[in-house]
């Protein structure tokens, strides 16, 4: 199955990642009564959000997914991230490389996308801006590395779905060690 036949069914790839997410079908999010136990890398937190919520989260993760094959075929491509990531200042090598990847892509879709998140997560203010956001952005970036030039990959398309899923519900949440 290539991406293009979940394009052409519609909902089909969300409704998909809601029901593993809803009936726990899948090893990095567990589902309690009033709660969920995520991994997303290196990530392990727990994080309550009504169903409607995730659906919400879905739908905005979904939309991101779309708005980065857009970019992707309009041009953007791996090289351009190996670019952005090898400008070099001194000491911030890490800190710095995933915003400099990510404002060579970034466009007032994504800002909003990434805004909506937000509210849908309930942050904002400073946490949002300094905690939130940037992790989230991180998450975009890695994901996008990965995805980059293999949208019409449908099992890899679902599994970035899933991921940025999973580090948007991070947005708001208590971390785990």
């Amino acid at each position: 199955m290539t991406i293009d036949d979940f394009v052409e069914e519609g909902p089909l790839i969300k409704d998909e990642a809601l029901r593993r997410i809803f009936e726990n079908k899948n090893p990095y999010m567990v589902k309690t009564d009033s709660s969920y136990d995520v991994h997303a890398n290196n990530l392990h937190f727990i994080c309550t959000y009504s169903d409607e919520e995730i659906e919400m989260i879905a739908d905005l993760c979904l939309e991101l997914l779309e708005e980065l094959r857009r970019i992707n075929e309009a041009g953007y491509t791996k090289e351009d991230m190996l670019v952005a990531k090898t400008i070099n200042r001194k000491g911030f090598e890490d800190f710095f490389d995933c915003y400099r990847i990510y404002e060579t892509f970034r466009t007032e879709r994504i800002e909003n996308i990434i805004d909506r998140l937000g509210e849908t997560t309930r942050v904002g203010d400073a946490y949002y801006l300094m905690v939130s956001k940037p992790t989230f952005i991180s998450g975009i970036c890695a994901v996008f590395d990965v995805i980059i030039g293999r949208f019409e990959d449908a099992e890899l398309y679902f599994s970035a779905l899933f991921m940025l899923i999973r580090v948007a519900m991070h947005m708001h949440c208590d971390e785990l060690k």
